[in-house]
């Protein structure tokens, strides 16, 4: 999201533990952040977007530091997946209701995203790629062999970048 963002010339404060402040740097980002040590809305403010890949329990603060106006763009909505239809429905009602009252009475927006792969995005992440404008990061490549593994490393939420199954 990063790389996107700054190839579309916009500027980019992002978030992450001390660990990763430079692997943020490496990425484009213009103003990291130490969520561990640093408070967001004492390093930024009036934001047209937040892009919010962690859910409920950040988006206090990322409506902290929109714009009236702005967007709090939602890519995971709930910390857990709960089984069956009414747990389901149940879960998204208490999460996402009052944090989207929250947003229409400060006159901000709350969206939720629902990604659907479309091929002619596919050809201009390449065209990006090509040119030079984004680089993909590579945690691991796992064999196929050690999927198992592979899930479990994504479902920590510490990788930095992507993890592939090479099959074959």
């Amino acid at each position: 999201a990063i790389q996107l963002a700054k190839a579309f010339g916009a500027y980019v404060a992002a978030t992450a533990s001390a660990r990763n402040q430079q692997f943020l740097r490496e990425l484009g980002a213009d103003l990291p952040i130490d969520y561990e040590r640093e408070n967001i809305k004492d390093k930024i403010s009036d934001c047209a977007i937040v892009l919010d890949g962690v859910g409920k329990p950040v988006w206090r603060s990322s409506f902290s530091v929109l714009r009236r106006g702005g967007k709090l763009i939602a890519l995971a909505i709930l910390p857990h997946k709960p089984t069956g239809k009414f747990k389901f429905i149940a879960s998204v009602a208490s999460n996402l209701f009052p944090e989207m009252a929250r947003a229409i009475f400060s006159g901000k927006r709350l969206l939720l995203t629902r990604v659907k792969p479309r091929g002619g995005d596919l050809e201009k992440l390449t065209a990006l790629i090509e040119a030079g404008k984004i680089r993909p990061h590579i945690e691991k490549v796992f064999p196929l062999e050690e999927i198992a593994e592979a899930q479990r490393a994504s479902e920590t939420g510490h990788v930095r970048g992507k993890i592939v199954v090479r099959i074959g």
